[in-house]
């Protein structure tokens, strides 16, 4: 079993379905392109709500990349009714918020590994994710949905393009530095280029380590 103050209890189900959620939302800053895998993931629904967030958060690396968006995604996770409305499905009951959610970021997970899924098998995707996560619903959504999006912010700020933390500001430098880019991004570049050999190899590693202590502490 899995216990923390946040999370509480969860089994080995819970832990799997709380990784995939986490996944899905490691995507959700990417909705600022219309091109990202996010886009593609529910259509057209995904592509609509790209080019909506692209228009009005300054385009790719804007809003979502920044240190506002997400102080305001954490914001809004908070003030998320979670448990607010439930329904009976099956002669189970589930909670309608975490349902939702967790289906489209089961969907994002799955759309990021088979990037050319068709656009039924993901409806098919979410659907399923939605059933399990309404299920296994609780307070590890919102710590799940958090912790995906800052990895992403974080995963940025380590390759060559950098983040514009400090949007909506865009201090450009007098020099492009490899740590103040001439975009007003700022970057410590230590993977390289995004979706680079070596960003691969350390998130390959990252992910076997994650993998091996959760299974230690398991059976510790």
């Amino acid at each position: 079993m899995s216990a923390s103050p946040l999370v509480g209890d969860l089994d080995v189900s819970g832990v799997a379905v709380g990784a995939l959620v986490s996944a899905g939302a490691a995507l959700l800053p990417d909705v600022d392109h219309p091109s990202a895998s996010v886009a593609r993931s529910l259509p057209p629904l995904t592509v609509w709500v790209a080019r909506l967030v692209s228009a009005v958060g300054g385009g790719h690396r804007g809003i979502t990349h920044s240190l506002v968006g997400a102080v305001l995604f954490v914001a809004l996770v908070a003030v998320t009714p979670w448990r607010a409305w439930s329904a009976v499905v099956c002669g189970v009951s589930v909670s309608v918020v975490p349902t939702v959610v967790g289906g489209v970021c089961v969907a994002l997970a799955v759309r990021a590994v088979w990037k050319k899924s068709p656009g039924l098998v993901q409806w098919a995707v979410c659907l399923v994710g939605a059933v399990v996560c309404g299920v296994w619903s609780g307070a590890w959504m919102g710590v799940a949905l958090i912790c995906g999006w800052v990895s992403h912010i974080v995963a940025d700020s380590v390759t060559v393009a950098g983040v514009p933390l400090v949007w909506p500001l865009r201090p450009r430098p007098l020099v492009d530095t490899p740590l103040w880019r001439r975009s007003g991004c700022f970057a410590l570049p230590v993977l390289g280029k995004a979706g680079s050999g070596v960003e691969y190899g350390v998130v390959s590693v990252l992910v076997v380590a994650a993998v091996a202590w959760r299974a230690w502490m398991m059976v510790a």
